[in-house]
């Protein structure tokens, strides 16, 4: 590789990190972001123990956290900063994997750049870089894997195939769903030259992929989805949701349906790219791309737990291929008006990708809240609260938010909030009297309660559990926080007791 390539790479991240260090701390902490910092925070011992539990699904992140946060402190920026490093880092690995993946030279560096410019201005990308979770680093790792099994196939040395299943160990403890890239890498390499017993073997490895993705299934279950909880879909739609959140980070009728014709059309362009490549590299994205969409589909068709962050493993083929329709072989029959097209749609990329990040309400640079707003609801929470108040939040796992959030906003002891489990996935069997004398209990010598519940959790609540309307309307005071993709709700409630407390003195705020 040319010494320009390698300055044109340095400079290719060094420009994604300074996209996503953009407004990095705008946003506040969300549910998932306050339970990483929460994982974060446990003993070591727990820690490094999760690294063997099979039910842990991304320990090795933790653990980094951990040591991060010891160097680095707890601040949003703080925690989201590792996630905006492995963003940055990963665009020009993504290049590398298109280098890798182009027919001829005179195609490679327009692929390059092009894999460079979608990696680098994905909004998709972007909103996991900007986030205190795994799926950053889940997209490096996973661009590394891609890379290396293309250079392990093109060239066929020992060498690179150790480099690229060592990496995998390390990925499998990052996130467990990277087990299904390792098994796509294992039939890549058993094809890759003429072996013995080789259908057997890979008939072998794809039972073991079902059998994770039953296991996954498993321990989902189905009614996360089916209450709300989770999105559902089944494998069509996930199909389409995949399409339209790996283009624009969207749902469908958040953006004009028109932003998405220059993805289709480059997607489309990609798909006859992939096979103009040598025999060897159109197999790899085959099975790097589709042996995990498929398998994740399997496990649509039981839970119908639908994420797009889930299938992060195979965004890299994603922006590969997109990055093929850029480079038609060259003198066949039309493809002269194939390039023309091309680069229009590759334009058509870029355009509506700036102007999904600055769109109002959704956009991550729009200036506006696009996440949970759970600093604000619970900075107005602070404000009002007195020590002897009662504070209920739902669902429970909102506890590490209101933990981190009012250790930073007020000096004094903030009151260990309540809970009501029995509310949790809306939970219908739940009856009136039930209720009742639950929060008699709970709240029993308290004048006054405050409720802080998730968004979503809240309009699950009312359309399932019809105990939930003898709270709200309890509540004399609900206060709505607005954010583009939901709300935080929090309210005060009088609690009609025989006991009475004196109200003591706010608490007092951190200088």
């Amino acid at each position: 590789m040319r010494w320009s390539w390698s300055v044109f790479f340095i400079l290719s991240g060094l420009a994604a990190l300074v996209l996503r260090l953009y407004r990095l701390d705008a946003q506040s902490l969300w549910l998932d972001e306050g339970n990483s910092w929460a994982m974060a925070m446990q003993p070591w011992s727990v820690l490094v123990l999760d690294l063997v539990r099979p039910n842990a699904a991304y320990p090795l992140y933790h653990l980094l956290l951990k040591a991060w946060m010891a160097v680095a402190g707890t601040s949003e920026w703080a925690l989201r900063l590792p996630s905006a490093l492995a963003g940055a880092l990963s665009v020009p690995l993504l290049a590398l994997a298109a280098r890798a993946a182009a027919p001829t030279d005179r195609r490679r560096a327009i692929v390059t750049v092009a894999a460079t410019l979608i990696g680098m201005w994905s909004p998709f990308a972007l909103w996991y870089a900007q986030e205190a979770k795994v799926y950053a680093l889940v997209l490096l790792i996973s661009a590394a894997m891609l890379w290396l099994t293309l250079r392990a196939v093109q060239h066929d040395r020992p060498a690179d195939w150790g480099w690229l299943f060592g990496l995998a160990i390390v990925a499998f403890f990052i996130h467990r769903l990277t087990a299904l890239l390792t098994l796509s890498a294992a039939l890549i390499w058993l094809f890759s030259r003429p072996r013995r017993y080789a259908w057997l073997i890979a008939a072998g490895l794809l039972l073991i992929g079902v059998g994770m993705i039953a296991a996954m299934a498993a321990g989902i279950g189905s009614d996360r989805a089916t209450s709300g909880a989770s999105i559902a879909a089944d494998p069509l739609r996930a199909l389409w949701l995949t399409f339209t959140r790996f283009s624009l980070d969207r749902w469908p009728g958040d953006v004009p349906w028109v932003w998405f014709v220059p993805w289709l059309v480059l997607m489309v362009l990609g798909l006859i790219g992939v096979r103009t490549v040598s025999h060897r590299t159109a197999p790899v994205l085959g099975i790097m791309g589709g042996v995990p969409l498929l398998l994740f589909s399997l496990q649509l068709v039981f839970t119908r737990l639908y994420e797009a962050r889930y299938l992060m493993i195979i965004f890299p083929v994603w922006v590969v291929m997109l990055a093929l329709g850029l480079a038609p072989q060259r003198g066949g029959s039309g493809w002269r008006l194939a390039t023309v097209i091309g680069s229009l749609a590759l334009s058509g990329v870029l355009i509506t990708g700036g102007l999904s990040l600055f769109q109002p309400r959704f956009g991550l640079f729009s200036g506006d809240p696009v996440k949970e707003q759970y600093r604000e609801a619970i900075t107005e929470l602070a404000r009002r609260l007195h020590p002897d108040d009662a504070v209920v939040v739902h669902p429970g796992y909102l506890r590490p938010l209101y933990d981190y959030y009012m250790a930073r906003l007020s000096a004094d002891p903030a009151p260990s909030p309540l809970t009501f489990a029995n509310f949790w996935m809306g939970e219908t069997s739940y009856s009136q009297r039930d209720w009742d004398a639950e929060r008699r209990v709970a709240l029993a010598g308290y004048t006054r309660s405050f409720l802080v519940i998730a968004p979503t959790m809240l309009a699950l609540l009312i359309r399932r559990c019809p105990a939930m309307s003898t709270v709200l309307s309890a509540i004399s005071g609900l206060l709505a926080v607005n954010s583009g993709h939901g709300r935080v709700g929090f309210g005060v409630f009088k609690v009609y007791t025989s006991s009475v407390r004196k109200r003591r003195k706010p608490t007092s705020p951190v200088r």
